[in-house]
């Protein structure tokens, strides 16, 4: 993409009548200088700022990682790839501080699950717990027609995988995503699909809240109607301190709104007792639309978090909906203060969440946007002044990160990319890579 840039520009100036060399070789030096730079490998304190600290290679490491939020145990980092490994259907990997990738369990495609679209919680034992997006029961056929509904899984320490729950997509719910764990080892998510069969999905469903103990028996602690209550819950579940929960779901709420989804999403808080409570009912506009993010909440009560889309509706990336997405904080009350709207250059599509600082900053990457509109991570101050720490260009750095960040205790990011690094793996794509940003 640089090559063909330059040989372009170059064509062109050197027609250029009366344009002395000199000038076109500054010329070109800041151009290309002006390229790298923002591609993050020109500049000095760019170089040193962002590193990619492993490539995957799709076999037997895997390959795709999509919304695997990164666990970071005493620097080591644990994670999950959507595919690849060595029966292709996805991996959950360790990354150490030497620098070492290991695949600690590929799945197979069949009652053990397949494809993670999510990344892993820790007990007190070290034992991992996850979730996969298909297989487990494969009489149940997913909405994407692959067999299997998805599974919640414990890995334990010596490598042996167990899928303690199987969904069958019917009222107890199917397609789950990211876990919460309490400190009794219970297990909490939510599903995209299955639940109530009497949504505006119909069989279908609009998703579910659910709970797995250790013996896996799954109780679903609440069904979404796609109504003025929410559906499709996407991402995460936060619990406070009280066991309360808080999501997000990217369709209902107000159902005239962002046609065609059937509404803009809304935020949720669910209590102990299973009663749903709407806080904030995106409208689509410059309030933003379609949240799928997990939430921070500070010693107040008040979340933060970002949407995917609305925001600045000129701002399109061709994608599902309008608008590049926001940063925004609700209160305790449900008022809803936008801190940032991304405009494309400064980053696009915010996913899975925020981290913070010590000094009150957020980060995150966004998926698209930025120089190459192939992903960022940004900064975002307390003050509301948002910087790009990273512009991703879809090679080597990898591109259109999807998943959120990791904070270590030095302040040290680490995310992954869906795609780019080796461009030969699954070619033209890349298989993704795992990278660490200073801020």
């Amino acid at each position: 993409m640089q090559r063909e840039f330059l040989s372009g520009a170059q064509v062109c100036f050197a027609g250029s009548v009366g344009l002395k060399k000199e000038i076109v070789a500054r010329w070109f030096a800041a151009v290309l200088a002006l390229v790298l730079g923002v591609a993050g490998f020109g500049r000095p304190a760019e170089a040193q700022r962002f590193s990619v600290l492993y490539t995957f290679t799709g076999t037997p490491d895997g390959s795709e990682l999509s919304q695997s939020n990164l666990l970071d145990v005493n620097g080591t980092l644990y994670g999950t790839t959507y595919v690849g490994g060595a029966y292709g259907y996805g991996t959950v990997f360790k990354f150490n501080r030497q620098g070492q990738e290991t695949v600690l369990y590929s799945f197979t495609g069949g009652t053990d699950g397949a494809n993670p679209s999510a990344g892993v919680v820790r007990d007190a034992q070290g034992n991992l717990y996850g979730t996969t997006f298909s297989g487990g029961d494969l009489s149940c056929i997913s909405i994407y027609g692959t067999a299997g509904c998805g599974v919640v899984f414990k890995l334990d320490t010596t490598g042996t995988e167990t899928a303690l729950y199987s969904f069958t997509g019917g009222t107890d719910g199917g397609e789950p995503q990211g876990l919460t764990i309490d400190s009794a080892g219970n297990l909490y998510g939510i599903t995209f699909f299955g639940g109530s069969q009497t949504c505006v999905f119909g069989s279908l469903g609009c998703g579910v809240v659910y709970k797995v103990d250790a013996s896996g028996n799954e109780t679903v602690l609440y069904s979404f109607q796609n109504g003025t209550d929410g559906g499709e819950p996407d991402g995460f579940l936060t619990m406070d301190s009280a066991g309360n929960f808080y999501g997000a779901t990217i369709s209902g709420g107000n159902v005239s709104a962002c046609s065609p989804f059937g509404g803009c999403g809304v935020i949720f808080k669910l209590d102990k007792s299973g009663k749903e409570t709407v806080l904030y009912t995106f409208q689509g506009g410059a309030d933003g639309a379609i949240p799928n993010a997990s939430f921070l909440m500070d010693d107040k009560g008040n979340l933060y978090s970002t949407t995917n889309f609305g925001g600045d509706l000129s701002c399109n990336n061709n994608q599902f909906y309008t608008g590049c997405g926001v940063v925004f904080e609700v209160t305790t009350a449900g008022r809803e203060k936008v801190l940032h709207t991304f405009r494309g250059k400064d980053g696009a599509n915010p996913t899975l969440g925020l981290v913070q600082d010590a000094k009150g900053n957020f980060y995150s990457p966004t998926e698209y946007g930025g120089v190459f509109n192939l992903g960022t991570v940004f900064e975002l101050t307390a003050k509301g002044t948002e910087s790009v720490l990273h512009s991703f260009s879809g090679l080597a750095d990898g591109k259109l990160p999807d998943s959120g960040l990791v904070m270590d205790a030095k302040g040290n990011l680490f995310s992954n990319t869906l795609e780019g690094g080796d461009l030969s793996c699954s070619p033209p794509y890349g298989c993704g890579t795992l990278f660490r940003v200073l801020p």
